[in-house]
C-alpha cells in the first residue's frame, strides 16, 4: 500500500477515540509501503481519494526476467560535481504460481480531511 494510506489507516479511530482494529485475518501480515501505488483513484463518488493495498503470499509469485539487468555508468552528467551516476534497466514479468487465489486487491477509501496522511 502507499505510505499515505498506511499511516492514514494507523490514525483511524472508532467512536470513542479507540484505535480502529484491523480484521483478525490482517493483523499478523507484514505491511510494506510503496510510493508507486497511486493515492488519487476514484471509486464510485469518492472523487480521487482511494488507494489500493495488495495482499498475498509471495511464496506463490514468480519473477521472470526477460533481459539481464543492464547497468550503465553515466560519467558526463555528474562529472561537474566529481560524481558518477548509474542507469539501470531490467525487464521482468510477475506470474502467479498455480492460480491467483493466493493474492487479492483491497480498495481503501481515505478520508478527504486526512489525505495528507498526517491526521492526529
Amino acid at each position: 500500500m502507499a505510505p499515505r494510506t498506511k499511516y492514514d489507516l494507523a490514525w483511524q479511530v472508532e467512536g470513542v477515540d479507540q484505535p480502529l482494529q484491523a480484521p483478525e485475518i490482517f493483523r499478523n501480515l507484514q505491511q510494506l509501503d510503496k510510493t508507486s501505488i497511486p493515492v488519487d483513484q476514484t471509486v464510485g463518488t469518492s472523487n480521487g481519494v482511494c488507494s489500493e493495498a495488495f495482499v498475498g503470499n509471495i511464496e506463490n509469485l514468480l519473477l521472470g526476467m526477460r533481459q539481464q539487468l543492464r547497468i550503465q555508468i553515466l560519467y558526463e552528467t555528474y562529472l561537474g560535481n566529481l560524481q558518477i551516476g548509474f542507469f539501470c534497466h531490467l525487464r521482468a514479468d510477475w506470474q502467479f504460481l498455480g492460480c491467483s487465489r493466493y493474492f487479492g486487491r483491497v480498495i481503501i477509501l481515505s478520508d478527504a480531511k486526512s489525505a495528507s496522511g498526517l491526521k492526529h
